[in-house]
Parts: structure tokens; C-alpha cells; sequence
């Protein structure tokens, strides 16, 4: 039992783990989607960190609802791949310097949702980033 203790403990606190880093998380109601096609953009999230980012996860959730989705800090913005993520696309950017994200609701696809009702859902994004010294 003492070797599997051994090994464990030699994975989990390998020198990289020591890196010092701190990160900012944000949850909020995402922007009611109308008609598909028409994009919408949240507030801006994020204000007054200092440092730079390493890592930014996110979660998109609309239910059933299409929606395609980007993440944008200032004027650079990543097309979300999947409703949930994390992405290094950011890194060594300043991490307080608002992100927001971009939404565009997609057609329902046959037997789907009807695409005239507005849909409401959840956004989430947390932020890993170095402080500046």
C-alpha cells in the first residue's frame, strides 16, 4: 500500500503544480435568443485583473436550442467548438480585459424546437491567469 501512496503522491506533486496562478469565474443568465440568424451579445465580463491569461474554460448551455457560439476578449473572438471547453487561444492576454460572448441562434433542426420562440439560457466562464509580479 506504501508504493501506490509513493506513486501517487510523486504524480500529483510534480514541479509544474507549483506554478503560481489565480482565476476569476463568472456565471450569469445568457441573453434571450430570438429568430434564428440574429446574434446577440452578452454583457462584458471581466474588469480590473492584472495579469495574463493561461486558460479560459466556458459553458454554453441553451438546452435542445442550436446555438452558435464565440468567445470574445476586445476585438479577437474564438468560435466555441462545443457547448462546454477550454481553449489556450487567449493566452497571454491581459485577464481583465473584457471578454463577452457572441450568440447566434441556429435553425431547429426537423422535429426540433420551433424556431420562432425565444430562448433563454445559462452562460459560464472562468478565467486561469498568471498575476503580474
Amino acid at each position: 500500500m506504501g508504493a501506490i501512496f509513493l506513486a501517487t503522491a510523486s504524480m500529483t506533486l510534480s514541479p509544474g503544480s507549483f506554478a503560481a496562478g489565480a482565476s476569476w469565474s463568472t456565471q450569469l443568465a445568457g441573453p434571450v435568443l430570438g429568430a434564428p440568424g440574429a446574434t446577440v451579445r452578452s454583457p462584458v465580463l471581466g474588469d480590473g485583473e492584472t495579469g495574463r491569461v493561461t486558460r479560459v474554460r466556458w459553458r454554453v448551455d441553451y438546452g435542445e436550442i442550436p446555438v452558435l457560439a464565440r468567445l470574445c476578449q476586445r476585438s479577437r473572438c474564438i468560435t466555441l467548438p462545443s457547448s462546454s471547453g477550454t481553449s489556450a487561444a487567449f493566452a497571454g492576454l491581459p485577464a481583465g480585459a473584457g471578454f463577452h460572448f457572441e450568440l447566434q441562434r441556429q435553425a431547429a433542426k426537423a422535429g426540433g424546437r420551433r424556431a420562432s420562440m425565444a430562448a433563454s439560457g445559462g452562460l459560464s466562464l472562468t478565467v486561469e491567469y498568471r498575476p503580474d509580479s
